[in-house]
């Protein structure tokens, strides 16, 4: 059965080359890599035409502007391939990926298969002791697990399914900009499909490198998680504690002594997300204490951050929920039903 592996891209030049590689080595001489560009300034544009003129099962398309949604459906258009397999730009898959992530689908015992995801290695030497910061700054940021204890990877990086399904899906839903997966695999467990996990199927997912970029994403993350009144109802515990932080910090301007409450309330944060993070990465790296002491530090460091910006993502959420409330749903709704 012929694969065709979809990769929608933007200025993804750092790691690219790594990730054409590995999938040459994968592929079958009837496979194919298609990559659709969405207007890279990188050089990305570049090595892909390079590579593109070199490889015969490599094709590329050009769409400036294009939505990682826009993007696949874009490249299982341009294909005949039976088996569509999905990987992100930026991320590595490990060598036996393909073989691992097609061969329930070929076997006929699925029509969906979802692949684990690792943490991009990020090896650093401090104070004299090797750390992965890969691991730490994943744990931080993600916290989900899947059924048999890895993380839970997101749709687009590590699946496979037959292009019917696609088919019948009506494709990726084109306007949102990022969180079209969950909606996609919503609306294709509408068929009564049959899925699987394959724990052999890794990639590893690059988060980071740097510090900012982890931020960035956490805010992100956590705005992303408020986009309607819905996802608000979902997530009352949490806005609200969000919520009455903001307002006691600013009470606190006004009012002596109120500082109590704003403190209290982020200490209880920040003690939550440190023990959860310390669990996560002791759990997952058996480690020494001279090690675990530095991760430690480290975990202070991010996880007394990351609180800021996970607040300041929920204030950004709420402040367009109302905007994105009716229009959102509409679509998602009408996509769902479609």
């Amino acid at each position: 059965m012929k694969t065709a592996v979809v990769i929608p891209v933007k200025n993804e030049r750092q790691g690219l080359e790594r990730l054409i590689r590995s999938l040459i080595s994968q592929v079958s001489e009837q496979d194919e890599i298609i990559f659709v560009d969405a207007g890279s300034t990188d050089g990305t544009t570049e090595m892909l035409k390079a590579y593109k003129g070199k490889i015969h099962q490599i094709k590329v398309f050009y769409c400036k502007g294009a939505f990682p949604g826009k993007g696949r459906n874009i490249a299982v258009r341009n294909t005949d391939a039976e088996i569509i397999a999905q990987i992100d730009g930026g991320n590595l898959p490990a060598e036996n990926w393909l073989r691992e992530i097609t061969a329930p689908i070929k076997n006929r015992t699925a029509d969906y298969v979802t692949g684990n995801i690792n943490f991009m290695p990020i090896n650093r030497s401090v104070f004299g002791i090797d750390i992965n910061l890969g691991e730490v700054y994943g744990i931080t940021s993600e916290r989900r697990k899947n059924r048999d204890g890895g993380l839970l990877p997101a749709g687009g990086a590590s699946v496979a399914y037959k292009r019917t399904i696609w088919g019948k899906a009506g494709g990726f839903p084109e306007w949102m900009r990022y969180g079209e997966d969950p909606v996609f695999v919503k609306k294709i467990l509408q068929q009564d499909i049959r899925t699987v996990f394959a724990e052999k199927a890794v990639v590893y997912w690059q988060i980071g490198p740097s510090f900012m970029k982890i931020m960035k994403r956490i805010f992100l993350y956590q705005m992303a998680t408020i986009r309607t009144w819905k996802d608000v109802r979902q997530s009352a515990s949490r806005v609200l504690i969000h919520l009455i932080f903001v307002i006691s910090i600013l009470s606190s301007i006004i009012i002596q002594n109120a500082w109590t409450l704003p403190v209290s309330i982020f200490m209880l944060l920040f003690v939550k997300r440190m023990i959860g993070s310390m669990k996560m990465y002791m759990d997952r790296i058996h480690e020494k204490f001279g090690h675990n002491t530095l991760i430690f530090f480290l975990f202070l460091g991010i996880e007394f951050t990351g609180i800021f910006f996970r607040i300041a993502g929920t204030i950004r959420g709420l402040l367009s929920a109302k905007k994105n409330r009716i229009d959102w749903e509409i679509k998602v709704n009408k996509y769902l039903a479609s």
